[in-house]
Parts: C-alpha cells; structure tokens; sequence
C-alpha cells in the first residue's frame, strides 16, 4: 500500500482520483474521517474520549470541532488520535493500493507498518494558497491546518523507513513513463 501524501491543496485528491481512474484501489482518508463521523461506534467512542461536546444529532460535528480546535490548536492532535485508530482498522483489513493520507507522518508505527511507500505530491506555493483559499475561506482555519500539516516531505528520503518519492501536482503522466512509481500490484499504471 502507497500512502500520498503532500501539503494542503497540493492535488492529493487529484493524483488519487486519476490513479482510481486506473483501476486502482483507493482510500482518501478525508472522506473516511466524514464516513466515521456518522458512524455510531465511533460516536460512543468519542462521546467517552473527550470532556467536550462534539457530537449533534448523531454524528460528530465538524463546526464544533473547528471551533475546538481555534480554541486549542492541540485538539487537532486528540481528535486526531481517535480516528487513527478507526483507521487503522480499517486499513489492515482492507486491500488498499493508494492511501491519501496527509498527516501519515503523525501516524503511529503500526500504521505506518501498513505501507511499501509514500509518495509526495508537490506544488508551487502560489498555487496552492490560491487553491487553499477557494477551499477554505476562512483564515484562521487554513493557518491552523496548514500549520498542523507541515511536514516538509520535500527535504526527506524516507520516514520510518518508508522511501519518499516526489511527484509535481502539475505532471502525473510522468506514472506512465518511469517504473518507481510502480504500486506492485497487478494493474500497471
């Protein structure tokens, strides 16, 4: 399993839904998270996990969660905490080629265990806050998040002994033409 992974807006989405495209099996773990916040196990879990109330009508509330998190950057790390291990889960029972997963380098070992590779999806920076801006809209919310996912996968080879490859947003048919970006597994890109 290949994790993906890069800074906000840098077309992470976007390389996973061509690499779909191809047949792959893919999981973006953004749409994950809004899945498991309907889901009534992980409500409980939640409910008994933290002294806050995130949770409206049955399902844990993103706006209060935002609001949780201006509050306290570090909420970030807790709400955080109690997905991974839904996640985690998830994954090792699935059959997965392709994982968006922004915040791997968070993870904990046995997740990041779960994984061949990571791939890093660069952007210019221009770009991307222009993107980040139509996505977001609120300031103080992208500055918390960019923050939070900052890791600078540009400067490292490998985490937790996992290879690093480095991908331009702007130039995915690059796939097809250069064999380390090949998943192993039985479609070809």
């Amino acid at each position: 399993m290949i994790a993906i992974v890069g800074k906000i807006s840098a077309g992470k989405t976007t390389l996973l839904n061509w690499l779909a495209n191809k047949g792959h099996k893919t999981l973006e773990v953004d749409k994950f998270v809004i899945n498991l916040y309907k889901d009534a196990s992980f409500i409980e879990y939640v409910k008994n996990s933290l002294d806050y109330d995130l949770i409206t009508n049955n399902y844990v509330d993103k706006e209060k969660i935002k609001k949780w998190i201006i509050e306290d950057s570090s909420n970030l790390n807790l709400i955080g905490s109690l997905v991974e291990k839904f996640l985690f889960y998830h994954l090792k029972n699935s059959d997965y080629h392709f994982v968006e997963f922004p915040t791997i380098f968070k993870a904990s070992e046995k997740t990041l265990n779960l994984f061949t590779k990571i791939w890093n999806v660069e952007i210019d920076e221009n770009l991307r806050k222009n993107y980040m801006w139509k996505k977001y809209g609120d300031n103080s919310i992208i500055k918390i998040l960019d923050s939070e996912n900052n890791y600078n996968w540009g400067l490292k080879d490998q985490l937790h002994n996992l290879k690093i490859v480095n991908i331009s947003s702007l130039n995915i048919d690059i796939l097809y033409e250069n064999e380390k970006y090949n998943c192993n597994c039985s479609i070809k890109i």
